[in-house]
């Protein structure tokens, strides 16, 4: 069975099992090697030990790959399947209080700009924006310039495309 069909079969396997049983499969995976020595023949005969050197540089790729793959299974698969839950479970708790920390902090952080009358970068934004809702001013605005200069615009920030 090749490398190829072994993918293949676990493929196929994929729905309906536990994380266990694919983990199993994956690290009983078939080693592949792949032999690119020259026969003496070889050797003497100039187009082939061109050919040689092109087949010599797609194994050296095909073992980097296998060694990137390899790494791969190594810490995709370090677990089963009772200690990923016990990780996501840890670090669902840990999202959960940085989730609390940034609302709190976000929070204080806004009322206490307000209380020393403070504003930040994206409050100028904000603000402008709140000028410029004004319809008498916007039409004073809109009177007195052709285009207006927005410095550091980023196309993905809807303030700014506002």
């Amino acid at each position: 069975m090749t490398i190829v069909d072994y993918l293949q079969h676990i493929q196929s396997d994929l729905m309906g099992t536990t994380w266990d049983n694919l983990r199993e499969k994956v690290i009983q995976m078939p080693k592949v090697s792949i032999e690119t020595r020259a026969s003496k023949g070889i050797k003497d005969e100039p187009d082939m030990l061109s050919i040689l050197a092109q087949v010599t540089a797609i194994k050296n790729k095909i073992v980097g790959s296998k060694s990137d793959l390899n790494q791969l299974i190594d810490s995709f698969f370090r677990f089963d399947q009772a200690n990923w839950q016990k990780i996501q479970r840890a670090t669902d708790e840990l999202v959960r209080t940085l989730i609390v920390v940034t609302q709190t902090f976000r929070v204080t952080f806004a009322q206490s700009k307000r209380e020393n009358k403070l504003v930040d970068f994206p409050d100028l934004g904000a603000l402008a924006l709140q000028i410029l809702a004004d319809e008498p001013t916007r039409k004073t605005v809109n009177g007195q310039f052709i285009e207006i200069l927005v410095d550091e615009y980023q196309d993905i920030n809807q303030l700014q495309e506002t």
